[in-house]
């Protein structure tokens, strides 16, 4: 019988299936975790032994996914990644391209080089940085956010998520550095950072002048992509790094804002807030932004206050009502959001929030081992293989289950929204961290 991480070679739901009843028949037994209590009874070497099998299993699916990326969403022509690669896995040709999207793609190949020593990716990641620097850039710190397929700068489109765009430079940038030692990466990146509006008065950033769907000036998922970012970027800094104590300081107050003012109750519950940090708005939760959240402060914490004991506990906090209200206790996998009370009000599976959940899952059964979460994250893994991997195309994903849902994510592999970032995120620091 071949073992699952063999799914690369043959990708069909009978093999999936096969792979994992042969992968539960070799694993220690285990108690199986209940919506009433997410405690379970691993041993320390059966748990081991499956940790191992499902890294593995994870670094696989990472070559095939970075794969699909490099032979499929690169434009040799014009340079950078196409805006839209169609369902059969041609691209548009002809779609824009926009800011965090190429970002986000030049993070993916960054990391990807880095950790994986993978010299193709390396000399790709050397062509998007080119061409998000010369086509993009405005001036030091600020980028246009789109571009036509050619690279050529588009008007403005009123301005909306500034923020959360030009984080992913900042993100990519330091990424970038980190595998090159370019100086002009970090140096922009900075540049980014200190660009940013920031209210010296409540912390974080001003968003009044973007275009806004949301009541409020300042929202959740662009600060908490900065917070990611100025991470990012604090960790290239050496100590003798003139500028680290600023960066330090941002990335620092980014974690007390998540800490005391985003994550309330147990859980992050306010998609907006007003310049205080006072919710506005109707209040919902969205369980791929917990679970990410969820991640993002376990590995802020490390940098900043290990052994930080009410750190660890309201971080714990929001995972037990994480898990307990989001987690697909029958298939796995998570649901989209929710009410304050605990509902389920859109049951729907999109790829990001598996992803996230994925990775939270692993980095809390690292921290907490006794949350029993290893079997919580195996059990979401395969309803990734079964549900958002094409049988067709190694190492595409549906970003819907099954890809049905809306025409917009049935007729596409990759968007401006649709990249590599969640995907390759998660298989990388699962692979590695």
């Amino acid at each position: 019988m071949k073992k699952s991480c063999d799914f690369k070679k043959v990708f069909s739901p009978w093999l999936v299936g096969l792979s994992y009843a042969v992968f539960l028949s070799l694993s220690c037994k285990t108690m199986a975790p209940s919506k009433s209590g997410i405690t379970a009874t691993t041993s320390d070497s059966g748990g081991q032994q499956k940790l191992a099998q499902l890294k593995q299993e994870v670094s696989d699916l990472a070559d095939m996914t970075a794969q699909f990326w490099i032979n499929n969403g690169i434009d040799q022509e014009y340079g950078g990644f196409y805006g839209t690669v169609k369902v059969d896995g041609t691209p548009d040709k002809e779609s824009p391209k926009q800011l965090s999207q190429q970002a986000r793609h030049l993070w993916f190949l960054s990391a990807y080089a880095r950790l994986k020593n993978n010299p193709k990716a390396k000399k790709e990641a050397q062509s998007l940085f080119k061409f998000i620097y010369e086509k993009f850039r405005i001036k030091d710190g600020e980028y246009a956010l789109y571009t036509d397929f050619r690279g050529d700068k588009l008007p403005p489109r009123d301005g909306k998520l500034s923020l959360y765009m030009h984080s992913f430079v900042i993100f990519s940038f330091s990424e970038y550095f980190k595998l090159t030692k370019d100086p002009v990466a970090q140096k922009e990146a900075l540049a980014v950072l200190k660009n940013f509006p920031h209210d010296e008065t409540h912390g974080g950033y001003d968003q009044s002048k973007e275009a806004r769907w949301y009541a409020g000036v300042k929202e959740t998922n662009s600060h908490m992509h900065a917070m990611e970012s100025v991470m990012n970027l604090y960790e290239t800094m050496p100590d003798t790094h003139g500028e680290k104590k600023f960066v330090y300081g941002r990335f620092k107050e980014l974690f007390d804002i998540f800490m005391t003012k985003v994550t309330r109750n147990g859980f992050a519950y306010h998609d907006a807030f007003d310049a205080a940090w006072n919710p506005t708005g109707e209040g919902w939760v969205n369980y791929g932004h917990d679970f990410e959240i969820i991640h993002l402060l376990l590995k802020a914490r490390k940098l900043l206050n290990p052994t930080d004991p009410a750190t660890l506990a309201h971080i714990k906090k929001l995972a037990e009502r994480a898990i307990k209200t989001g987690y697909d206790y029958k298939s796995g996998g998570s649901f989209y959001k929710g009410t304050l009370d605990g509902t389920v009000k859109d049951s729907t599976k999109i790829w990001w929030p598996q992803c996230e959940q994925l990775l939270a899952l692993y980095q809390l059964h690292k921290t907490f081992p006794e949350m029993g979460t290893l079997e919580l994250m195996e059990k979401t893994f395969r309803w990734i293989q079964n549900n958002h991997l094409s049988p067709s195309i190694p190492g595409a994903w549906f970003a819907t289950a099954g890809n049905r849902g809306t025409q917009e994510w049935k007729d596409h592999l990759g968007t401006e929204w649709f990249a590599s970032y969640h995907t390759m995120r998660a298989l990388l620091e699962i692979s590695f961290l």
